[in-house]
């Protein structure tokens, strides 16, 4: 009986060990991918910024004054 338990225990902390470095690996690549993913939706924000800000603005001239003509008096 104290040989199964020891063999238990001893099981339990080889697979306590393998969860461990399989969670920290998990939560590792979960971060990374979080920051992706708000770098993803920064670049978008931007880009749909200025796509509005362009479709938005109007391509229009200021009306340009009259030039001003010399009026002489021919003769």
């Amino acid at each position: 009986m104290e040989i199964a338990g020891i063999a238990a225990i001893f099981f339990a902390v080889i697979a306590a060990g393998i969860v461990f470095f399989v969670v920290r690996r998990i939560v590792k690549w979960a971060f990374r991918l979080a920051l992706l993913a708000a770098l993803v939706v920064a670049v978008l924000m931007g880009a749909s910024v200025l796509w509005w800000k362009g479709v938005s603005s109007t391509n229009e001239q200021p009306a340009r004054r009259p030039a001003a003509t010399r009026t002489t008096n021919a003769r």
